[in-house]
């Protein structure tokens, strides 16, 4: 059985999602493979511990977002040269790109640099690893337009909890919007506050923490909007949800809303809808897609008028609901963790029948 190592330098915490993804792909390879995490030893540097690790595998699997390897993940850099120097093959899964929207040109020139940086370390990981994988055919493109269109890129759909659905249910009376996922000003929690004022009676639940200095500045900029608002009688702020009161969350909305500025994957989406609760998303690529490969989402401009018409109208649509809840059991069985795990361990077979310094061929 091959052994693979997956470096994932915040687990096992429980309120970092690149956490949680590693701990269900590494339970569902257990079977596949010979699994070790590594990246959080007490008493070793990232370096050292993975080194250690690594020193029997057979592939080293990397997780990465930047907010996991130090301030703008300035650890990715000597992570990567030293395991290169061990001659390791090395897969990379992004979980995070750069954003450069419209506005970039309005941006500080301190923003500009940063985007410049992380740029460039996302060059580096392409360069150190013969394939990396992204979740989505919009996130693919955008990663080839940041590193170059030579660059290996394998795009394994972002796994899915299966089996935990609670199937149709009537709406609340009145009903009830929820929103999950950590607080940041890029997943525009401020629209929906906003559209909750068009939408009479219904009540909003934010679920979800910052997890930064700026983040906690935006959460206090939304309870200072509800309250402006008068709307501190419909809108609680439950905070972090644990795993064990994560299916009564869902039980007690009817609708959950993500509407993001951007993003590449959602894990919280993809928990809404594992736990049978339809969605409503931004038009944005990642969503744009899932909408129209599996038809699971409603796909709306996330300003707040929009956000309110479609709630409005998904809430009086039992039909659409229903619809909504069976596309996700159908795009359940094809991103399940099992199936996604079946992807990876694909993959990695193909990488240890190839040289350690050989790139793997995939379809473009």
């Amino acid at each position: 059985m091959m052994r693979i190592v997956i470096v994932t330098p915040s687990y096992p915490s429980a309120e970092c999602g690149i956490s949680t993804y590693t701990g269900y792909l590494a339970a569902a390879l257990r079977d596949k493979a010979d699994v070790e995490i590594a990246g959080r030893a007490a008493g070793r540097s990232l370096v050292e511990d993975v080194a250690e690790a690594a020193r029997h595998a057979d592939l080293i699997h990397v997780q990465h977002a930047f907010g996991i390897y130090g301030y703008m993940g300035w650890r990715t850099i000597p992570l990567l040269l030293a395991l290169k120097r061990t001659h390791h093959r090395i897969v990379t899964t992004i979980h995070e790109l750069p954003s450069a929207d419209e506005s970039f040109n309005q941006r500080s020139p301190k923003e500009r640099a940063a985007y410049a940086y992380l740029r460039a370390v996302l060059g580096v990981i392409a360069r150190h690893s013969a394939v990396l994988i992204v979740h989505s055919e919009a996130n693919r493109d955008r990663l080839r337009g940041l590193v170059g269109t030579a660059q290996s890129i394998e795009v394994i759909p972002h796994g899915v909890l299966d089996g935990i659905g609670a199937g149709y249910r009537a709406p609340h009376q009145p009903p009830v919007i929820g929103f999950f996922g950590f607080l940041a000003a890029h997943k525009g929690v401020h629209h929906l506050i906003a559209a909750l004022t068009s939408v009479p009676q219904a009540r909003l639940i934010i679920a979800g923490k910052a997890r930064t200095p700026v983040d906690a500045d935006y959460e206090r900029s939304l309870r200072a909007q509800v309250e402006a608002a008068g709307l501190s009688n419909r809108v609680r702020f439950l905070g972090y949800v644990p795993d064990d009161r994560m299916a009564a969350f869902f039980e007690e909305i009817d609708l959950a809303v993500f509407p993001y500025h951007h993003s590449t994957a959602s894990g919280a989406l993809a928990l809404a809808l594992a736990h049978g609760c339809p969605a409503i998303a931004s038009d944005i690529p990642v969503f744009r897609e899932l909408a129209q490969r599996w038809g699971c989402i409603e796909i709306v401009d996330p300003s707040p008028q929009r956000l309110a018409g479609a709630i409005r109208h998904l809430l009086a649509d039992e039909s659409r609901r229903r619809a909504l809840i069976h596309h996700a059991g159908q795009m359940l069985a094809e991103a399940g963790w099992g199936q996604v795990a079946k992807r990876h361990h694909e993959l990695y077979v193909r990488m240890t029948a190839l040289s350690p310094s050989a790139t793997v061929e995939v379809a473009p």
